[in-house]
């Protein structure tokens, strides 16, 4: 159970990372977000181009926070330790919960957009069966077991 719940995270972790690079280092906004505008990167202004790479980075830069925290949780979580159980919903929760919210609402708001929201929900269902896992894995024996 423990090694299921610790490759979740390792999991977990490093597509979050990856989602974090991918946005870091993006030249322009993703199709989706062009679908939603109605416009290509190229008929946005620059003044608002500029505005839009750097909230890409800083969302980025989120994505890679959250998946470095998930990653650091895996050695206490193999040690058998539980309170990674906890911190890695608070880490998902956080970072994928409000990445669900808004992926939602763009795709309310232009139905025909291919927005990211199947890949959200599976990592933060994903994140929150690791913890699952991970805390009855690592829970502690019950009196009178070895």
């Amino acid at each position: 159970m423990r090694n299921i719940a610790v490759s979740l995270l390792a999991l977990c972790g490093l597509a979050a990372a990856a989602t974090g690079a991918r946005y870091f280092f993006a030249t322009e906004f993703m199709p989706y977000h062009a679908a939603v505008a109605g416009r290509t990167w190229a008929q946005i202004d620059p003044g608002t181009q500029t505005i839009i790479s750097g909230m890409l980075k800083v969302i980025g830069a989120g994505f890679l926070g959250g998946g470095v925290s998930l990653l650091c949780f895996i050695y206490p979580a193999a040690k058998g330790e539980r309170w990674p159980a906890v911190g890695a919903v608070l880490v998902g929760a956080s970072v994928w919960g409000p990445t669900l919210y808004v992926t939602a609402l763009l795709r309310q708001a232009s139905p025909g957009a291919e927005t990211p929201m199947a890949p959200s929900v599976l990592i933060l269902l994903l994140i929150v069966v690791a913890a699952v896992l991970l805390w009855r894995g690592n829970s502690p024996p019950a009196p009178g077991e070895s």
